[in-house]
């Protein structure tokens, strides 16, 4: 392995971070929840309109 020079090591501990990568299974989870309480809704409003 190289050596990283201190100056390399500066600039390199400088450089900005970016967001972190969203995984998979949370954007799964996340439009799973959505769908559910759309249809929820949908469903509640469907109930509530017959009576």
């Amino acid at each position: 392995m190289a050596r990283i020079k201190p100056q390399a090591l500066l600039i390199q501990s400088k450089k900005k971070k970016g967001p972190a990568r969203i995984s998979l299974r949370s954007i799964i989870t996340v439009v799973l929840l959505i769908i559910a309480v759309s249809f929820s809704l949908y469903a509640s409003y469907k109930y509530w309109k017959r009576g």
